[in-house]
């Protein structure tokens, strides 16, 4: 699922492609435990704060695909996982994770219309 986000303005930083974020699916705390595993030496030595890390978790976890993302240049940037942990290490893009995690964790985001239609009757 891509999610367009965009400020309350309405300049638009990109479409991110995520997946759904639960965190009490078995599937998902292999995959976040697996990640956390990752960068454990570079936690304990500092080298990643802990926000540091649950960046580097979602992206790696959660974050597909992005894009529309621009580069300082107005270039389009491919998506890596280095470049999106860079990108959302960056000070003015960190409410983007925040708004990104609010969507990858709404089940409502990633069910059929007529689905989450007869949720929301009931």
């Amino acid at each position: 699922m891509f999610f367009k986000i965009e400020d309350e303005i309405g300049n638009v930083y990109g479409e991110f492609k995520c997946r759904y974020l639960d965190p009490h699916s078995p599937k998902t705390e292999l995959v976040m435990k697996r990640i956390r595993q990752k960068y454990a030496a570079d936690i304990r030595s500092k080298k990643l704060s802990d926000m540091d890390a649950v960046r580097a978790v979602f992206v790696e976890g959660v974050l597909l695909d992005w894009k529309g993302v621009l580069d300082e240049k107005d270039k389009e940037v491919p998506f890596t996982v280095a470049d999106a942990i860079e990108f959302f290490n960056l000070e003015d893009n960190r409410w983007l994770l925040n708004e990104l995690s609010v969507l990858a964790g709404d089940v409502k985001n990633f069910q059929k219309e007529a689905v989450v239609e007869e949720v929301e009757k009931n």
